[in-house]
């Protein structure tokens, strides 16, 4: 590409993440723009027609990452995942960019976009989940484990950013470690720590929880446990 519109390229779409940062997506505008960058509205116009262009460019930039497929263990993959969610949540730049995204959902192209990016994540959570865990057909699992691990992160960094520590990044682990082991390993697998799913105590059939071995610990950040397998999450009334 001509350096020169590399340039008024990236003029315009700077000034489009600091005017979704400073004012939302209603500043979003080619007049906004096009002053805040020193260029011309027409120009603007040339290269995003639509807000919504300019929009999916900005998504380009800040595109959520996928959950990290190597490390030993299972709870070691899910401490990467949270570690590259976490950088990508607490940018404010990242945030404003899917914040208006979400609000943009009712046009197609911005749509299929989300609808494709979020494909693409719940893929990378049951590659990092790996074959021990029965993922890659069960969305509504797949569902379950990215809000464990994006939802309390997402709703701290944008109310409480001080809020997110040690403890809530064990607390994060401890509560999507579990909820693989408990609902989502392959029937007869051998797990990470070495133990043949085929001793595990059955699921009970009428969707009330069996007996349970202790969660993982905080302090356990390196060991596997493999608490006794349930056949659905359990119903909370209300």
């Amino acid at each position: 590409m001509d350096p020169r519109l590399t340039r008024t390229r990236d003029a315009a779409l700077a000034a489009a993440d600091a005017l979704l940062d400073e004012f939302g997506m209603t500043a979003l505008t080619h007049q906004n723009v096009a002053a805040r960058a020193g260029l011309g509205r027409a120009t603007v116009y040339r290269h995003w027609p639509t807000t919504v262009d300019l929009l999916l460019d900005l998504h380009t930039r800040y595109r959520p990452p996928l959950f990290v497929t190597t490390g030993d263990t299972l709870r070691e993959r899910m401490a990467a995942s949270f570690d590259a969610q976490l950088e990508h949540l607490v940018d404010p730049r990242s945030r404003n960019v899917s914040v208006a995204l979400q609000g943009a959902a009712q046009h197609e192209r911005v749509w299929l976009r989300l609808s494709e990016t979020n494909a693409a994540r719940l893929r990378s959570v049951a590659d990092a989940a790996g074959p021990a865990y029965d993922l890659h057909e069960r969305r509504e699992h797949l569902l379950t484990v990215l809000a464990l691990m994006t939802g309390p992160v997402l709703q701290l960094a944008t109310f409480s950013p001080t809020a997110i520590d040690a403890d809530l990044r064990a607390t994060v682990l401890d509560a999507v470690v579990d909820y693989l082991n408990s609902y989502c390993r392959t029937r007869g697998a051998t797990t990470e720590n070495g133990a043949p799913g085929s001793t595990l105590a059955p699921a009970v059939r009428d969707g009330s929880p069996g007996p349970r071995t202790s969660t993982p610990s905080r302090r356990q950040d390196q060991q596997e446990v493999t608490p006794p397998m349930r056949s659905e999450p359990p119903h909370h009334a209300g």
